[in-house]
């Protein structure tokens, strides 16, 4: 076989390719953070959102005010994390 230059002609292509793969995952993880998250009102557990940057990048976040609050604590309270759990039970499956 002889030696070929590979020429990309298109660099997103591939991100364009696994793009509804990744919107699944960033999905089903919003949804499992919010049936892990602390309930009292139900407003944070409603809060989280999968939201697309651009092909293939996902950021899952909630914008409800006090939700860092509640993952990661306070002086006075203590961290009820659900985000930070689910997160590492999806690392430990996906190998990363």
């Amino acid at each position: 076989m002889p030696d070929r230059d590979l020429h990309i002609s298109d660099r997103r292509a591939p991100f364009r390719a696994v793009d509804p793969d990744i919107r699944r995952i960033a999905a089903d993880l919003r949804r499992d953070i919010a049936a892990a998250t602390p309930r009292r009102s139900g407003r944070l557990a409603a809060g989280w959102q999968s939201v697309r940057i651009r092909d293939a990048h996902y950021h899952v976040r909630n914008p409800v005010p006090y939700a860092r609050f509640v993952e990661h604590g306070t002086i006075r309270q203590p961290a009820r994390p659900a985000a930070g759990r689910v997160l590492a039970r999806y690392r430990a499956r996906w190998g990363r």
